[in-house]
């Protein structure tokens, strides 16, 4: 993996990367990268990496089947954010399982198997309340208008 100064256009670090690196995704402290080839997630410390710095790169198992023994995969996102900090999912479609991961943690912390159907790409969507202040919660809905609808009279 290369990691480059956009502002200089140089090419300032790069990070090892094994078994076909085909994906990467951010959470506010790591570079999450899936590999075709193996089974691990490769997380690469943002805090490390940049010129002169040496990037520290941590690993966990995602299931016990590399992704491209599941034959075609899907271009979408394999691993995603989950809505709470420092948390992700990771889809493995060769073993039908979506895992859950914990920043810290030396393996994921749960998983959700499917049966009859393959897993192929993972997205969360945040329908969460957070607390604006104390004891003051707030969300955001959408509410869908009404096209051609008759309310009955009462």
């Amino acid at each position: 993996m290369h990691v480059v100064d956009t502002a200089s256009n140089e090419l300032v670090q790069q990070v090892p990367i094994k078994a076909q690196p085909y994906q990467i995704t951010f959470s506010e402290t790591y570079a999450y990268v899936r590999s075709l080839g193996s089974e691990q997630v490769s997380m690469i410390n943002l805090s490390t990496l940049g010129r002169g710095k040496s990037a520290t790169v941590q690993n966990f198992v995602a299931g016990s089947i590399a992704p491209k023994q599941a034959g075609k995969l899907a271009i979408a996102d394999s691993v995603a954010t989950a809505a709470e900090e420092g948390t992700v999912f990771v889809v493995n479609p060769a073993d039908g399982t979506t895992y859950y991961y914990r920043e810290g943690m030396n393996a994921p912390s749960s998983n959700y198997r499917v049966y009859g159907s393959s897993p192929r790409a993972v997205a969360v969507v945040d329908r969460s309340m957070k607390e604006v202040e104390p004891g003051v919660y707030a969300g955001r809905v959408k509410i869908p208008v009404a096209a051609n609808t008759t309310w009955p009279s009462c």
